[in-house]
């Protein structure tokens, strides 16, 4: 077997390829994120907890790093915080921080198995016949990549 400096650079450079992909080649993708928002009760009276069930599941992890889900809330809604910092401090669930608007609560996820499902609980504060804000998910890396929720109705009375 007869092997030059030509040879050598021609492996290297098929090495190299193997790992990159080929010039201008987009890393494969899953094609969807799958992304569930379950709050209720959507009929309470004024101050009873509304408990939010979220499960963020990337199709694979290969490619995956933070994803941003952000659930929307009813007008006015007060987030009981002590849900929140649970959360965080659950290394099961996946969720590095978190960020609370008047309109969404915005969780910062860096997915460690294959599924991150966690709850928290907000109060109505008064009575009203409203919306939430929709809710969304988004992979930071690729915000193109997002699975958005319709808007839900609440009933408060």
């Amino acid at each position: 077997m007869r092997s030059d400096r030509h040879d050598h650079a021609r492996v290297q450079i098929h090495r190299l390829l193997g790992l990159v992909g080929h010039v201008g080649q987009k890393p494969e993708r899953p094609k969807s994120l799958r992304f569930e928002s379950q709050c209720g009760p959507d009929r309470a009276t004024v101050n009873e907890p509304v408990t939010c069930d979220v499960f963020v599941s990337p199709p694979t992890f290969r490619g995956y790093g933070m994803v941003i889900a952000e659930i929307g809330l009813p007008p006015g809604a007060e987030v009981d915080r002590g849900t929140l910092a649970n959360i965080v401090d659950d290394s099961n669930s996946g969720v590095d921080s978190f960020e609370v608007a008047p309109d969404r609560v915005t969780f910062y996820i860096w997915p460690r198995g294959a599924n991150a499902r966690f709850h928290f609980v907000f109060r109505p504060p008064f009575a009203m016949t409203a919306r939430s804000a929709q809710s969304v998910l988004y992979d930071y890396y690729n915000p193109d990549e997002r699975v958005v929720l319709a808007p839900k109705t609440f009933t408060v009375e």
